[in-house]
């Protein structure tokens, strides 16, 4: 659990008395003149809501609190402006915020009573809306009614979304989820690029037909280099011979930096940031992710985009739509180049990332396919829908980029040259086409013809594909061999390419021996296999103060894999001791047995909202492993081992060895 919770859970257990009247106070100066716009009330009523899943604060009273000063505030707030009127837009504060009084004038007179309501949910014009319906004349009455109404909503869904996240956040800490922090660096990157496409779109593009007027100014006066800038802007010049240059400069240059960020030693290394974004995603690795990130990387293979654009362009041909076709062809000319080039050099010393594949899997490619598909659309959709068709495409297109990223399939650096790349030749390159085609696309044409052509193709490269790839990129490597003697003297611990070199912070213990034949001996000494998680056993959940043992136990991921085995020993009705076995990816020479890690660790019965009853893990760390001796037989090896961090093993065989001595001199 974060510090702060357990710092704030602390200090509410120890002030339960406040801890309401904290909760009526946010709402109330959240629902303030201008106040709102400073206090930070819809995150802190998340927050609210995540400790009301950790059994913080009661529900119900948490919502009649927040509620009843979220009404309070609104009415102050109501009061100022219906008694102050319009002496109250010359006076401070709102003198010195003209712009958003007028937005609430504007939302105000379109919207009218239900302006109170709406405006509960919108950052911008909620500080300021109840004041604004005050200073407009609305009956005191009818504002007590909606604005009871919009607290009533206000409250509970925000509440209740932070209930939703803080239960996620408790169950994902049980399960050493990784798709927690996987899925919020995908949701927070895509809400990034979606507001810098906004602001691109609000702040650049009204600007861009001054710069078109004075580009072709300078082409007039310039007679050499004019000729380029003139075939991307100056309809009644030709386009082949300027973009053509273009696409060999742009080309060199990406080519270029991606060589000399290479050479800072006369090496093709990759750069640093390169190794810690890789690092960043294999902490990241786990089960549901791997498949999640295959099915998107799928999207941006070869056999995708080339079966779409080659329909497409046939499609735009057959329409005698010749322009667009051809733009739209030309628009990859520079990123297979890149991804060739790229792909050639990193090959040559070999630098490329572990499961690179075929240049035309360059991401860069993908770009260039899909952000002239959405020149096309954008161009001929509304001006104000534009930046949501850019939008669309973007999300989509950082989706397969993170895909690759995730499953090591492409350097950051080289990733992101060749996106710029083609960013930069796609913006050219579709300028140039809006000012010379006469025959432009309706968007619907577009979208009818692409998509379904797109669909089809991914679905059917699905279904050839994935399963082969899956065992390429998701499966382990080959097992590494030791002898019997080199894994029990540890000398694993002086190499950095031996698995067992590498643990995290959970196992600590290594255990030699079949599967079966250990769950056997620890069945027989009263362990046993606890429930899994599945439609029926979850609904142990729900039961009321139900055994710790009858209670499913979530699976813990581990490298990426979740475990092959789990076994329990309840040692009350509230506490058990759990072990959890994974593949080490090491196995003994001498009779071709496994080596397992292990991870015994401690569980107690708790309560999710009061009603949830799930096992909670007490500590992150695990327990002492010689906790478990006392269920192994007194004549199994055992030895203690110091690795290179100075974590402590135990090593467990259950094969007598009469030819290895050095098992018998093993401590206990």
């Amino acid at each position: 659990m974060p510090e702060f919770l357990t710092s704030t859970l602390a200090w509410i257990g120890e002030n339960p008395s406040w801890a309401y009247f904290v909760i009526f106070l946010i709402a109330f100066l959240e629902s303030v003149l201008l106040v709102g716009a400073i206090l930070p009330g819809v995150p802190l009523l998340l927050v609210i809501g995540a400790l009301v899943a950790m059994d913080a604060f009661g529900l119900l009273p948490a919502i009649a609190w927040a509620t009843t000063g979220s009404i309070l505030g609104g009415g102050l707030s109501f009061a100022l402006g219906y008694f102050y009127r319009d002496a109250l837009r010359e006076s401070w504060p709102l003198s010195t915020v003209p712009w958003l009084v007028s937005r609430g004038d504007s939302f105000f007179r379109r919207h009218g009573t239900g302006s109170v309501i709406f405006g509960r949910f919108m950052g911008p014009v909620r500080p300021i809306l109840p004041t604004i319906a005050g200073m407009a004349g609305m009956s005191p009455t009818r504002f007590l009614v909606v604005d009871v109404i919009a607290s009533m909503l206000w409250a509970p869904i925000f509440i209740l979304i932070g209930l939703i996240l803080g239960a996620s956040m408790e169950l994902a800490t049980e399960i050493g989820s990784r798709m927690v922090p996987l899925l919020l660096i995908i949701v927070l990157g895509i809400l990034l690029l979606v507001w810098g496409i906004r602001w691109f779109n609000g702040m650049l593009v009204p600007r861009i037909g001054g710069a078109i007027e004075r580009l072709l100014a300078w082409s007039a006066g310039h007679r050499r280099l004019g000729r380029i800038s003139a075939s991307i802007a100056d309809p009644y010049h030709p386009e082949f011979r300027g973009l053509a240059i273009l696409t060999a400069l742009l080309t060199l240059t990406a080519g270029l930096i991606l060589v000399l960020t290479r050479l800072p030693g006369g090496a093709a290394d990759p750069l640093a940031i390169d190794h810690g974004i890789s690092w960043l995603f294999g902490q990241l690795r786990n089960p549901a992710g791997d498949q999640l990130m295959l099915l998107l990387a799928q999207a941006g293979d070869w056999q995708v985009w080339l079966v779409t654009l080659g329909f497409s362009c046939l499609f735009l041909l057959f329409r005698r739509h010749y322009a667009a076709a051809w733009h739209w062809l030309a628009a990859l000319v520079p990123a297979l180049a890149f991804a060739l080039g790229s792909w050639l050099w990193l090959r040559w010393f070999e630098a490329t990332p572990g499961n690179a594949v075929l240049f035309l899997d360059d991401g860069a490619i993908s770009v260039a396919v899909w952000l002239f598909f959405a020149a096309m659309v954008a161009h001929r959709s509304r001006e104000s829908r534009r930046w949501l068709v850019y939008s669309l495409t973007a999300a989509g297109l950082a989706l397969v980029m993170m895909a690759r990223l995730y499953l090591d399939m492409q350097w950051f650096s080289q990733l992101l040259t060749g996106a710029l790349l083609a960013l930069v030749w796609v913006a050219l390159l579709g300028m140039a086409y809006r000012r010379h085609s006469q025959r432009l696309i309706p968007a619907r044409t577009l979208l009818n013809m692409v998509v379904p052509v797109f669909i089809t193709a991914l679905l059917i490269h699905w279904s050839f594909n994935f399963v082969s790839e899956r065992e390429r990129l998701i499966s382990p490597p080959p097992p590494t061999q030791m002898t019997f003697q080199q894994w029990w003297r540890g000398d694993w611990r002086d190499s950095a390419d031996n698995p067992l070199s590498r643990p995290g912070n959970r196992p600590r213990i290594q255990w030699h021996a079949e599967l079966d034949d250990i769950r056997n001996q620890l069945e027989a000494a009263g362990w046993r296999v606890p429930a899994r998680l599945s439609g029926q056993s979850v609904t142990g959940w729900l039961r009321r103060e139900p055994d710790i043992a009858d209670l499913p136990v979530m699976p813990v991921v581990y490298e990426g894999r979740n475990p092959e085995l789990m076994l329990i020993w309840p040692r009350d009705a509230t506490r058990q001791w759990l072990l959890f076995f994974w593949e080490s990816g090491v196995e003994i020479a001498d009779d071709q047995s496994p080596v397992w890690l292990v991870w015994l660790t401690e569980q107690q019965h708790a309560t999710l909202m009061g009603m949830m009853h799930y096992p909670r893990t007490l500590s992150p760390s695990p327990l002492d492993p010689a906790m478990l001796g006392g269920f192994l037989d007194s004549n199994q090896p055992l030895r203690r081992v110091t690795d290179a961090n100075r974590q402590q093993w135990l090593l467990i065989s259950n094969y007598l060895k009469t030819d290895h001595p050095d098992q018998t001199a093993a401590d206990r």
